[in-house]
């Protein structure tokens, strides 16, 4: 009895580890789908609320209008454009994002790069940040590569974001790219930056994504 018993045990355990790699795939599966319908994505940080008044796309198109004339924006360029629906905090101090969908994938791409190049980027005086949207499963993946970009700008080498998430560093003719921290750490080795002291305080790092500034505007996910 008590042979049977364990082998039930063991089947049990064995049913319960292959449901579990069941729903891990499917869960890589339903983040890999948001951030597919994310691409012609892009949250803006730091307007102001209440700025936009009752029609966030005409204010979208009349401010990006005023940026970028040669671009000859029309508001059927927005599928849709909104506050992120997160709670609010202080709305003054802390304005919730404005998320803004493409109606072709293209016109993101070119308003995407023009904001993202733009020195100084700001409204009232508010500096404004500009981000690809993606999920917030994959969010929390970036903001762990953050002590290896830490390093590589330290360094000076230049490096881009892949979409969704990846570093992407071109060193010696050669284009080195890394999906996971694992792959980071390797990455870093390859480029002589594997200092231990650095490596070994980047659990303590603050583990907010990297907000873009005049010289990494362009190193967001595309």
């Amino acid at each position: 009895m008590e042979i049977k018993e364990k082998a039930l045990l063991c089947l049990q355990a064995s049913r319960i580890a292959t449901i579990n790699q069941g729903l891990a795939k499917l869960q890589e599966q339903v983040v890999d789908l948001q951030n597919c319908v994310r691409r012609g994505t892009i949250r803006i940080r730091g307007v102001r609320e209440g700025l936009e008044g009752s029609n966030m796309a005409q204010f979208l198109i009349t401010w990006w209008s005023g940026l970028f004339p040669d671009l000859n924006l029309n508001i059927s360029d927005i599928a849709r454009a909104h506050r992120s629906l997160t709670m609010r905090r202080d709305s003054q101090q802390f304005p919730r994002d404005i998320i803004v969908a493409f109606d072709r994938y293209t016109m993101k791409t070119k308003i995407f790069a023009a904001l993202c190049t733009k020195a100084d980027l700001s409204l009232e005086g508010r500096k404004i940040i500009v981000l690809q949207d993606i999920a917030p499963e994959t969010l929390r993946l970036c903001q762990k590569f953050k002590p290896y970009m830490s390093l590589i700008q330290s360094a000076n080498l230049k490096f881009r974001w892949g979409f969704p998430c990846s570093i992407i560093v071109n060193f010696r003719g050669k284009q080195l790219n890394a999906t996971t921290p694992e792959e980071a750490e390797i990455l870093i080795s390859e480029l002589g930056l594997n200092n231990a002291q650095q490596l070994q305080n980047k659990h303590t790092l603050d583990s907010t994504p990297p907000a873009p500034d005049q010289s990494t505007r362009q190193q967001l996910p595309q």
